[in-house]
């Protein structure tokens, strides 16, 4: 992952790390953001349209970035381009669908993120 805050505007990110540990921040660096410590092991789906990035690692630190079937390729904004960048990010995140599948389960009616996301209004 960058060492700096981006996002993708026009598809969600599915993040799996294999190997080390590291902090990451999600939410950009002048707004509310979260910092996650995240290991082997973990999954991370990040919505299109969250800032994220690593802020320090460790361990040989190795992840996995994936995106949904049939997603275009992503692009990479770091909020740099003032009103007129997020105007139209706003637009395009407005319009990205939910993933056909659940990144780690599939489409298994028990899938964590399918369940969320059909309880979601």
């Amino acid at each position: 992952m960058f060492p700096f805050s981006h996002y993708h505007s026009n598809t969600h990110e599915a993040l799996a790390i294999f190997a080390g540990q590291a902090l990451l921040q999600f939410g950009g660096d002048d707004e509310v953001f979260v910092q996650e410590q995240v290991e082997a092991g973990d999954v991370i789906l990040v919505p299109a349209g969250v800032a994220h990035k690593q802020v320090k690692a460790s361990g040989g630190f190795t992840m996995v970035g994936a995106y949904p079937k049939g997603a275009p390729q992503w692009d990479c904004l770091e909020g740099k381009g003032g009103h007129s960048e997020k105007t139209a990010a706003e637009d395009i995140i407005s319009k990205v669908s939910l993933p056909p599948a659940d990144p780690v389960y599939g489409n298994a009616p028990s899938a964590p993120l399918c369940q969320f996301w059909q309880s979601s209004p």
